[in-house]
Protein backbone atom coordinates (compact mmCIF):
# COMPACT_ATOMS: atom_id res chain seq x y z
CA UNK A 1 0.00 0.00 0.00
CA UNK A 2 1.59 3.63 -0.90
CA UNK A 3 1.87 5.89 2.20
CA UNK A 4 -0.45 9.18 1.59
CA UNK A 5 2.78 11.20 1.63
CA UNK A 6 6.73 11.21 0.57
CA UNK A 7 9.06 12.44 3.59
CA UNK A 8 12.21 13.63 1.49
CA UNK A 9 14.05 12.60 4.43
CA UNK A 10 12.24 9.31 5.88
CA UNK A 11 13.66 6.74 8.55
CA UNK A 12 15.59 4.37 6.04
CA UNK A 13 17.20 7.54 4.26
CA UNK A 14 18.30 8.29 8.15
CA UNK A 15 20.32 4.91 8.04
CA UNK A 16 23.90 3.99 7.76
CA UNK A 17 25.07 0.74 6.20
CA UNK A 18 25.39 -0.57 9.94
CA UNK A 19 21.91 0.33 10.03
CA UNK A 20 22.40 2.92 12.79
CA UNK A 21 20.15 6.61 13.03
CA UNK A 22 22.40 9.19 12.03
CA UNK A 23 21.93 12.64 13.46
CA UNK A 24 18.58 14.15 11.63
CA UNK A 25 18.38 17.70 10.63
CA UNK A 26 15.08 19.63 10.71
CA UNK A 27 12.66 17.39 9.05
CA UNK A 28 11.99 18.44 5.18
CA UNK A 29 8.06 19.08 4.17
CA UNK A 30 6.14 16.20 3.15
CA UNK A 31 5.41 16.43 0.09
CA UNK A 32 2.13 14.57 -1.48
CA UNK A 33 2.41 11.71 -3.80
CA UNK A 34 -0.52 13.45 -6.24
CA UNK A 35 2.13 15.74 -6.61
CA UNK A 36 5.18 13.61 -7.17
CA UNK A 37 3.04 10.71 -9.17
CA UNK A 38 -0.28 11.30 -10.22
CA UNK A 39 -0.38 14.40 -11.84
CA UNK A 40 3.35 14.39 -13.28
CA UNK A 41 3.69 15.00 -16.60
CA UNK A 42 7.18 14.11 -16.38
CA UNK A 43 6.75 10.71 -14.78
CA UNK A 44 3.33 10.02 -16.64
CA UNK A 45 5.00 10.27 -20.17
CA UNK A 46 8.49 8.83 -19.20
CA UNK A 47 6.55 6.09 -17.83
CA UNK A 48 4.79 5.83 -21.36
CA UNK A 49 7.84 6.09 -22.97
CA UNK A 50 9.14 3.15 -21.49
CA UNK A 51 6.83 0.96 -21.66
CA UNK A 52 6.37 1.60 -25.26
CA UNK A 53 10.34 1.16 -25.73
CA UNK A 54 9.83 -2.07 -24.55
CA UNK A 55 7.32 -3.33 -26.37
CA UNK A 56 9.58 -2.09 -29.47
CA UNK A 57 12.69 -3.78 -28.38
CA UNK A 58 11.01 -7.24 -27.07
CA UNK A 59 9.39 -6.97 -31.01
CA UNK A 60 12.68 -5.90 -32.65
CA UNK A 61 14.93 -8.88 -30.81
CA UNK A 62 14.90 -11.21 -33.62
CA UNK A 63 17.21 -8.29 -35.52
CA UNK A 64 19.17 -8.04 -32.80
CA UNK A 65 17.75 -4.02 -32.98
CA UNK A 66 16.90 -1.27 -30.38
CA UNK A 67 14.02 0.74 -30.78
CA UNK A 68 16.33 3.70 -30.28
CA UNK A 69 18.81 2.56 -32.58
CA UNK A 70 15.06 1.83 -35.49
CA UNK A 71 14.32 5.88 -35.27
CA UNK A 72 17.59 7.27 -35.40
CA UNK A 73 18.71 4.16 -38.76
CA UNK A 74 15.52 5.59 -39.99
CA UNK A 75 15.78 9.44 -40.21
CA UNK A 76 19.80 9.33 -41.00
CA UNK A 77 18.54 7.19 -43.88
CA UNK A 78 15.58 9.59 -44.59
CA UNK A 79 17.65 12.52 -44.87
CA UNK A 80 20.33 11.24 -46.44
CA UNK A 81 22.86 12.51 -44.55
CA UNK A 82 22.45 14.80 -41.22
CA UNK A 83 24.63 16.78 -38.82
CA UNK A 84 24.67 15.11 -35.08
CA UNK A 85 23.39 18.54 -33.67
CA UNK A 86 20.20 18.75 -36.13
CA UNK A 87 19.47 15.04 -35.32
CA UNK A 88 19.90 15.92 -31.54
CA UNK A 89 17.32 18.56 -32.13
CA UNK A 90 14.99 16.96 -34.35
CA UNK A 91 14.58 13.93 -32.33
CA UNK A 92 15.01 15.93 -28.93
CA UNK A 93 17.91 13.80 -27.85
CA UNK A 94 20.74 14.70 -25.70
CA UNK A 95 23.85 15.14 -27.21
CA UNK A 96 25.82 12.85 -24.79
CA UNK A 97 22.88 10.27 -25.28
CA UNK A 98 22.66 10.81 -29.32
CA UNK A 99 26.69 10.33 -29.38
CA UNK A 100 27.15 7.03 -27.72
CA UNK A 101 24.31 5.61 -29.75
CA UNK A 102 25.79 6.66 -32.67
CA UNK A 103 29.02 5.25 -31.97
CA UNK A 104 27.44 1.45 -31.13
CA UNK A 105 25.86 2.16 -34.65
CA UNK A 106 29.54 2.72 -36.49
CA UNK A 107 30.84 -0.15 -34.34
CA UNK A 108 28.10 -2.06 -35.91
CA UNK A 109 28.07 -0.50 -39.51
CA UNK A 110 25.04 0.78 -39.59
CA UNK A 111 25.95 4.83 -40.29
CA UNK A 112 29.08 6.37 -41.17
CA UNK A 113 30.24 9.93 -40.39
CA UNK A 114 31.90 12.51 -42.82
CA UNK A 115 33.16 15.82 -42.25
CA UNK A 116 30.81 18.56 -43.34
CA UNK A 117 32.56 21.07 -46.40
CA UNK A 118 34.02 23.41 -44.08
CA UNK A 119 35.10 20.65 -41.64
CA UNK A 120 33.02 21.93 -38.99
CA UNK A 121 30.51 19.26 -37.96
CA UNK A 122 29.88 15.94 -38.20
CA UNK A 123 27.76 14.45 -40.97
CA UNK A 124 25.85 10.93 -40.88
CA UNK A 125 25.03 8.86 -43.42
CA UNK A 126 23.46 5.30 -43.96
CA UNK A 127 25.88 2.80 -45.41
CA UNK A 128 24.75 -0.26 -47.43
CA UNK A 129 24.81 -2.73 -44.23
CA UNK A 130 22.93 -0.11 -42.30
CA UNK A 131 19.85 -0.06 -45.29
CA UNK A 132 19.87 -4.03 -45.36
CA UNK A 133 19.43 -3.74 -41.10
CA UNK A 134 16.67 -1.41 -42.19
CA UNK A 135 15.10 -3.05 -44.32
CA UNK A 136 15.12 -6.47 -42.01
CA UNK A 137 13.84 -4.75 -39.15
CA UNK A 138 10.97 -2.52 -40.62
CA UNK A 139 8.21 -5.59 -40.95
CA UNK A 140 9.39 -6.22 -37.18
CA UNK A 141 8.41 -2.06 -36.05
CA UNK A 142 5.58 -2.16 -38.19
CA UNK A 143 4.39 -5.23 -36.04
CA UNK A 144 5.32 -3.46 -32.66
CA UNK A 145 3.05 -0.77 -34.36
CA UNK A 146 -0.04 -2.25 -35.47
CA UNK A 147 0.11 -4.43 -31.74
CA UNK A 148 -0.41 -0.74 -30.23
CA UNK A 149 -2.81 0.49 -32.47
CA UNK A 150 -5.09 -2.41 -32.08
CA UNK A 151 -4.80 -2.02 -27.93
CA UNK A 152 -5.77 1.81 -28.36
CA UNK A 153 -7.91 1.48 -31.53
CA UNK A 154 -7.87 4.25 -34.62
CA UNK A 155 -9.56 6.97 -32.36
CA UNK A 156 -7.32 6.78 -29.28
CA UNK A 157 -4.29 6.08 -31.90
CA UNK A 158 -4.58 9.49 -33.28
CA UNK A 159 -5.70 11.17 -30.10
CA UNK A 160 -2.34 10.02 -28.92
CA UNK A 161 -0.16 11.29 -31.78
CA UNK A 162 -1.95 14.89 -31.47
CA UNK A 163 -1.54 14.61 -27.41
CA UNK A 164 1.90 13.97 -27.15
CA UNK A 165 2.81 16.04 -30.28
CA UNK A 166 1.51 18.84 -28.28
CA UNK A 167 2.69 18.32 -25.09
CA UNK A 168 6.44 17.81 -27.05
CA UNK A 169 5.75 21.36 -28.91
CA UNK A 170 4.70 22.77 -25.07
CA UNK A 171 7.58 21.27 -23.63
CA UNK A 172 10.00 23.24 -26.35
CA UNK A 173 8.28 26.59 -25.90
CA UNK A 174 8.50 26.42 -22.48
CA UNK A 175 12.23 25.53 -22.32
CA UNK A 176 12.67 28.34 -24.72
CA UNK A 177 11.21 30.57 -22.49
CA UNK A 178 14.06 31.60 -20.28
CA UNK A 179 11.59 32.18 -17.30
CA UNK A 180 14.06 32.18 -14.20
CA UNK A 181 14.67 28.74 -12.68
CA UNK A 182 13.82 30.04 -9.09
CA UNK A 183 12.54 27.17 -6.52
CA UNK A 184 8.92 27.59 -5.77
CA UNK A 185 7.43 27.77 -2.37
CA UNK A 186 5.21 24.21 -2.37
Amino acid sequence: MRPAALACNDAAAERNVAGNRQPTPARSKVIPFSIMQMDCACSLTRRAARSVTQLYDLVLTPVKMKATQFVLLRAIAESGQIAQWQLGRDLSIAVETLTRRLATMRRAGWVEVRPSSDHRERLYCITDAGRVQLERALPYFVRAQRRLQDQLGAEGWMQMQQCLDRLARSAERSISARSKNVAPEL
